[in-house]
């Protein structure tokens, strides 16, 4: 598996963003099922795009796992497999944490607030000039940041799953992040093609906080006998369109 390579070995794309312009790669930590999502559509938007996993077997795994996904949206958009050859050549599977002048470093570990401390601090110490995103569904980005060096450099971009049909990220500000930053996570999204909200740092963000809501009120319906499970679930999956 391909390890690390020298920064000036990188054919990366240029694009401008936020009143910046330059060569950036970028990064994905972590290469399950979020990483893996994640990758595919930076990959699916012209960007160099190095995945890191902690070794070879991992990011053997990982690496199937994103061209799988790039060839179906191939087909799924007329059958085009030149663009998913295309884009997989642009990808790059690592073991351990790469130092490639990266724009955008996105963390995609399991939801464990201690083993992503450990990995934040390692990338930023590795990457110090790159912008830092964390996607966490539920840990406090303040949290997260308590672990950093340089705290401000971490916002949140919590990708829905799947991620490469869904069309929405919360981007998440710390109390030390960067305007700055948020900005530039704001013009990711963008890039990606999709549309991003705002919210500040508090318990379940603002998809989270709804959907638990209506999970709970669901449950409760239920257990009042006002409809059934099925038709519970009916409801919300055709009348409101909630996948």
């Amino acid at each position: 598996m391909q390890r690390c390579v020298a920064r000036s070995s990188i054919a990366s794309v240029t694009f401008k963003c936020v009143g910046w312009s330059a060569v950036m790669p970028a990064v994905v930590i972590g290469g399950g099922t979020m990483g893996a999502g994640i990758a595919q559509v930076l990959l699916e938007a012209q960007v160099e795009v190095f995945v890191s996993e902690a070794n070879d077997e991992l990011a053997s795994s990982a690496r199937r796992r994103i061209v799988a996904g790039l060839r179906r949206m191939a087909l799924r958009r007329g059958g085009r497999e030149a663009d998913a050859d295309q884009a997989i050549r642009r990808l790059r599977v690592v073991t351990g944490i790469p130092d490639v002048g990266a724009g955008l470093i996105i963390e995609a570990l399991p939801e464990d607030l201690v083993l992503k401390q450990h990995v934040l601090r390692r990338v930023q110490l590795a990457n110090p000039d790159s912008v830092l995103a964390t996607n966490t569904s539920s840990l406090s980005i303040n949290a997260l940041a308590e672990a950093l060096p340089s705290p401000a450099a971490l916002v949140g971009m919590h990708f829905f799953n799947p991620v490469p049909t869904s069309s929405l990220i919360e981007v998440i500000v710390g109390r030390e992040t960067s305007p700055d930053h948020v900005k530039t996570a704001h013009a990711w999204a963008k890039r990606l093609g999709k549309d991003s909200i705002e919210v500040r740092d508090a318990p379940g963000f603002a998809s989270s906080r709804l959907g638990l809501a209506i999970g709970l009120e669901a449950m409760r319906m239920l257990e009042s006998d006002v409809a059934s499970a099925a038709d519970i679930d009916a409801r919300w999956s055709w009348g409101t369109n909630f996948r």
